[in-house]
């Protein structure tokens, strides 16, 4: 969302800033995603058959508006 507001703006991130942010944002992201064990029991429900659902859609367009309010 950063890099795309600042394309918008006519600016980029440095490699620096981009180091930075894979490093402080998305390594332990990662690492603490992997450590996540299995949920004890599964659903009975099946999941959505596309991704262009509109539960889908409205939780990820809502995601998005909540970052650009942010």
């Amino acid at each position: 969302m950063s890099v795309t507001l600042l394309y918008l703006d006519g600016s980029n991130l440095t490699d620096n800033q981009f180091l930075y942010i894979d490093i402080a944002v998305l390594v332990p992201l990662c690492i603490f995603q992997s450590r996540t064990g299995a949920y004890e029991k599964l659903t009975p429900y099946l999941p959505q058959e596309t991704l262009f659902s509109p539960a889908v859609l409205t939780s990820v367009i809502g995601l998005g508006l909540i970052q650009a309010v942010f």
